[in-house]
């Protein structure tokens, strides 16, 4: 199996800079990281994973983000979140999301489209974990 990884940094001109590597043992993820770490003199890395995505026949979506100390390696916040679309409490959490966020691309559009595309619906998960911070 492969990973692959995306650094990503910002400048204070706003410049976005990106290093992606695709990475086919542990030794390879391990060296980026600390590579990434020492380049750009960070405390802390996010460390993401999607755990379950499904689409069919109902969306689900599982993500766990961590926040881990570079000096230390250890993770210093956690947050886990699960979302069934079809689970009655994940619908209306999408849809009080949906009213309380409601962006413009997502003005015209219902939380059935949201629960049915893949791609919305992992927006609103990766929401749900936002919101832990």
């Amino acid at each position: 199996p492969t990973v692959t990884l995306t650094s990503t940094s910002f400048s204070r001109e706003s410049r976005k800079t990106s290093k992606v590597k695709v990475c086919s043992t542990l030794q390879e993820v391990f060296s980026f990281i600390v590579l990434t770490v020492s380049d750009h003199r960070l405390d802390g890395i996010i460390v993401g994973t999607v755990a379950k995505l499904s689409t069919w026949p109902q969306a689900r979506a599982g993500i766990e983000v961590d926040l881990v100390a570079s000096e230390t390696g250890l993770a210093i916040w956690s947050g886990r979140v699960q979302v069934d679309a079809a689970q009655q409490l994940t619908r209306e959490h999408l849809q009080r999301w949906l009213d309380d966020t409601r962006a413009e691309h997502a003005a015209t559009e219902s939380a059935e489209v949201w629960l049915m595309s893949p791609r919305r619906f992992s927006q609103f998960a990766a929401a749900q974990v936002a919101d832990l911070f």
